[in-house]
């Protein structure tokens, strides 16, 4: 189960041996950065290997291939577009984003994900690119505007990671294979008792009086 994180216990887990290995190899990529060029180059690779990924669960290899274009996308924002967001991120840009992001997924992605599989892959690329542009956006006018819309996340969010999967097992395993409801009831509530449930075990966890070291790191907790 180790050589192969999509198999057995780690099928919901497979992201974690995923980025463990991306990790790895972060150092190189950082110095990919350095190089406009070189940069480029790589930039053109993740995409392509996320558009023509290999069909390999061994060592996660196939995960590696599709996720690996947004770990750069990471990479290059943290490096240097953070820093010039002022000028790159623009309103009117991001509804665009958002709204050939919404078209592409309700039409081309449902459209071709049964059929062509390397332009399915080439559209969540896209999503995902557009999405990103949109959320940086709209993070970047929250600061501005001193939204602070966020903070009863904060310090909980590590608890929200931990129980997240967990409960929405059990949200789907109820909506869906017990009351047998359809995915646009599902989907919400997955989502809803993912977040609320995590954030109720933190909330009640705070009013105790003690909070051994130990219960901190096993339920995530940050005081």
């Amino acid at each position: 189960m180790f050589f192969n994180p999509r198999q057995n216990v780690w099928g919901h887990f497979w992201f974690l041996p995923t980025l463990l290995i991306i990790y790895v190899f972060s150092y190189l990529l950082l110095r990919c950065i350095e190089n406009k060029y070189v940069k480029f180059a790589v930039t053109v690779i993740v995409i392509l290997m996320a558009v023509l990924p290999i069909k390999c669960d061994w060592f996660a290899i196939n995960d590696i291939f599709k996720q690996l274009v947004y770990f750069w996308i990471g990479l290059i924002l943290s490096d240097t577009i953070i820093y010039k967001r002022n000028k790159i991120f623009k309103c009117w840009i991001s509804i665009i984003c958002i709204i050939l992001s919404v078209i592409a997924f309700v039409y081309f992605k449902n459209h071709y994900y049964y059929g062509k599989e390397w332009l399915s892959n080439l559209v969540s690329v896209i999503i995902g690119v557009l999405m990103i542009y949109a959320v940086m956006y709209i993070s970047e006018l929250l600061e501005i505007k001193s939204i602070n819309v966020l903070d009863f996340l904060n310090g909980k969010t590590f608890t929200v990671y931990l129980f997240s999967w967990p409960c929405q097992a059990v949200a789907e395993m109820l909506t869906n294979r017990v009351l047998g409801l359809h995915w646009d009831i599902v989907m919400p509530s997955m989502f809803t008792v993912g977040l609320v449930i995590p954030l109720l075990i933190s909330f009640v966890y705070s009013k105790f009086k003690k909070h051994p070291r130990f219960i901190n790191l096993l339920i995530g907790y940050n005081e």
